[in-house]
């Protein structure tokens, strides 16, 4: 078993008993009409859903610490340190969107810099729960243990606000001063043992526990410790032999339904794995030796979303409007399911919203429809802290209660899809400059054409609807070579141009072509050719929504 879902499953065992107090609905969450995607409607239940989610981290957070329980509308009202990291991004995001002050949001992120800086740590590392004293919390048999993944995690929402804030006033100062403090002592290297980096250590046996072997959630984890300061830094050597196990993390021509998927688990893991590394990294400045990350994600999600559609029980109900599948809760009854990790080989007909919605920067059409028909159509799953953590079709059963850290990635990945706001802090931050170099991880590189234009392989059209702020188009594209380029838009056939886009001068790598429907009133699928001094170069079939 991987150890992502060691760890899951742990989680599931303390959760299983609190977590399936809700009731059940009497209407299915189906899509029962046509939605309008003309941006103004997409972007008014964008803006009201992400702003739901983000009040679980502001209305339901531990006001004495600043953190956040674990989980919300159930019993377990420990501290998480991975959730409460995610939730300095989500306030960073609600003073970025003026839902709250600047000056609210910097205490409330003081407060919690400042209850980190008494609590105890274990080789630097904080542990994976922690009591409003301070002091660990038992997860599972772990009782004093470092965790270095949670750890990371925090740091990556206190780097986003090491960079955000940073007026000269003693607020932000304090933050700032407090958090270079822990990114000089977190001990990195202290969790190697044996030319392995480990998720825990335990202080009351010395035990390591669990090697961080790719491919998980942790790639975030080796980037902070590649890039830490000299002193706690873990050497290349480590990822390779770790993450990369020295080459055996790719499986090479391994596809599922038409989608590339040369790592991971056989027919992927739950859609969190593409979630909570990238919450502050942009996938699309991300390539090694072995994937796009930004193309990886998108097949992570594709394969998801194809499954539920075509592959699973025809009981479960999903469609194009109830898919996705990721780490979360389950019913208790009428057939016991409770907290896992689901996947498309571990599957019991529980959606996990987060699963389709924290995927928005790789399918924003397609998690935009989810979106869609959870606002419209399943009202049993509404809380004044965004959308339930679960439901199932087939059990007729809603859950309203919330995990930290499945809210938060709503929050933040409908952000980086909206302004990028959280990929362009941590953009230039030198310590993930310095681990993703190390790595080997570098700007994409690709042949002239639209590298994530990922068509449907049912259709084998890519699904574009206008961005909901913008209110354009937007398609990706790269060039070997800067030069000028012009566009075609043409019919399905690819005989009739429908619209031509003048030729611009573009820098060699990735750039954005922007373009309304002008021309397109009646067109829904289309040809865009890129054109190279008037030469056809590459074209991509789509379905403008």
């Amino acid at each position: 078993m991987n150890h992502f879902l060691l760890t899951k499953t742990v989680f599931s065992l303390l959760l299983m008993c609190s977590l399936y107090i809700s009731g059940y609905a009497a209407t299915p969450a189906r899509a029962t009409s046509t939605f309008s995607y003309e941006p103004d409607s997409v972007r008014k239940v964008l803006e009201q859903e992400q702003r739901a989610a983000f009040n679980h981290f502001w209305q339901f957070a531990n006001k004495q610490t600043g953190m956040i329980h674990a989980s919300a509308n159930v019993n377990n009202k420990n501290l998480t340190t991975g959730g409460s990291g995610f939730g300095v991004m989500v306030i960073l995001t609600g003073i970025e969107r003026g839902w709250i002050s600047r000056e609210a949001g910097a205490k409330r992120i003081l407060s919690l810099v400042r209850y980190l800086n008494k609590a105890d740590r274990i080789k630097g590392a904080w542990s994976h729960w922690m009591n409003a004293e301070g002091e660990p919390v038992k997860f599972g048999k772990q009782i004093e243990a470092g965790d270095l993944v949670e750890t990371s995690f925090m740091m990556m929402g206190l780097y986003a606000a090491q960079a955000y804030l940073t007026e000269n006033n003693s607020v932000e100062k304090e933050i700032r001063k407090t958090v270079d403090s822990f990114r000089k002592t977190i001990q990195w290297s202290d969790f190697v043992h044996n030319g392995e980096l480990y998720w825990l250590w335990e202080r009351t046996n010395g035990a390591y526990t669990l090697p961080l072997h790719g491919y998980n959630e942790t790639l975030v984890t080796y980037i902070l410790a590649l890039g830490a300061p000299d002193k706690y830094a873990i050497g290349a050597d480590i990822y390779k032999n770790g993450w990369q196990q020295n080459g055996k993390i790719c499986k090479p021509n391994r596809v599922h339904y038409g989608y590339p998927f040369v790592m991971g688990a056989q027919l992927s893991g739950p859609l969190f794995l593409s979630h909570y590394s990238f919450l502050g990294i942009n996938p699309k400045t991300m390539q090694d030796e072995y994937v796009d990350y930004q193309q990886y994600g998108t097949y992570h999600a594709m394969i998801h979303r194809h499954y539920c559609m075509e592959v699973a029980p025809k009981e479960y109900r999903y469609d194009a409007f109830n898919w996705g599948l990721s780490a979360g809760s389950g019913p208790n009854q009428p057939v016991k399911k409770g907290y896992k990790p689901r996947t498309p080989k571990r599957d019991d007909g529980v959606i996990a919203p987060t699963a389709a919605l924290s995927s928005m920067p790789y399918t924003p059409f397609y998690s935009i429809q989810m979106l869609l028909n959870l606002h419209y159509n399943c009202p049993k799953l509404h809380t004044p802290g965004g959308f339930g953590d679960g439901y199932s079709l087939v059990d007729d059963w809603y859950f309203k209660g919330r995990i930290a850290i499945d809210q938060a990635p709503i929050v933040i990945m409908i952000e980086n899809y909206r302004s990028g706001f959280l990929w362009k802090l941590l953009a230039n931050h030198p310590d993930i400059r310095k681990g993703m170099e190390k790595a080997g991880i570098h700007l994409p590189v690709h042949p002239t054409g639209f590298p994530y234009a990922i068509a449907d392989t049912r259709t084998g059209y890519y699904d574009m609807l206008r961005h909901p702020d913008r209110k354009m188009y937007e398609l990706d594209f790269y060039l070997e070579e800067a030069g000028q380029v012009s566009f075609q838009i043409c019919n399905e056939a690819g005989t009739k141009v429908l619209s031509e886009i003048p030729a611009k001068k573009y820098p060699k790598g990735l750039n954005q072509l922007s373009f309304d429907r002008s021309g397109l009133t009646d067109t829904q699928r289309c040809i865009i050719r890129l054109q190279e001094n008037g030469q056809p170069k590459a074209e991509v079939k789509v379905q403008l929504n």
